[in-house]
């Protein structure tokens, strides 16, 4: 079952949230590179997208966010980084 993203966030809104994994799974490779490259750490780029990807993630609401999966996506995982970004700057500056 081939659907569009917007068909997959309806059948989540629906109550299949295990389409929701489907998704995710659509867009993992990138989204890990995407935050590899923010974090500029391979290793702690898949340790955030695991806290981007979490089960609690509320589907999206918005028509324009189920139109748009991955820049929705690529938006929470944008918060992730600079939050995962601003605690290491914090735990550098305790350690100084």
């Amino acid at each position: 079952m081939d659907l569009t993203d917007k068909e997959y966030v309806e059948r989540c809104r629906d109550g299949h949230q295990e389409d929701f994994r489907v998704l995710v799974d659509r867009y993992q490779k990138p989204l890990f590179a995407y935050l590899a490259g923010r974090l500029r750490d391979g290793p702690a780029g898949g340790r955030s997208g695991a806290g981007v990807v979490c089960p609690g993630l509320p589907v999206p609401e918005k028509a324009s966010e189920a139109e748009s999966f991955y820049a929705w996506l690529l938006g929470i995982a944008g918060r992730v980084a600079k939050e995962q970004l601003r605690s290491l700057k914090h735990r550098q500056q305790d350690c100084e």
